[in-house]
């Protein structure tokens, strides 16, 4: 699925705002690195829900060729249904994988951390 771009999604530039991304996810293979969820303008600014094999669920952010934030965790089982979701609080980041907090990370604060 394709979305053409929006600024509704380009919530990551507010550094104090709160919101949460989910989704379900189903992989038949885990072999491969995969795009679950991604805002991408260019390879210097993009953010991304990620399944990388053998490192589990991703979270990735990058501004202006800088990665923002980086964490993952929770290795996903093949054909099963998985809740996936991005928890972000103030500088604050949650990645949660069925319910369970499975890596966080923090935005250093008064960071470039402008909108796409």
């Amino acid at each position: 699925l394709s979305l053409a771009d929006s600024a509704d999604f380009d919530f990551l530039g507010d550094e104090n705002g709160d919101y949460t991304v989910e989704t379900w996810a189903n992989f038949n293979t885990t072999a491969s690195t995969d795009v679950i969820i991604t805002q991408y303008e260019d390879s210097n600014k993009y953010w991304g829900l990620y399944h990388t094999h053998n490192g589990g669920v991703r979270f990735l952010s990058v501004n202006g060729g800088t990665t923002s934030i980086d964490i993952s965790g929770g290795e996903i089982i093949e054909n099963g249904w998985h809740h996936l979701a991005i928890v972000k609080q103030s500088l604050q980041f949650g990645l949660y994988k069925d319910g369970l907090l499975v890596a966080s990370g923090a935005l250093t604060p008064g960071e470039s951390y402008s909108p796409f």
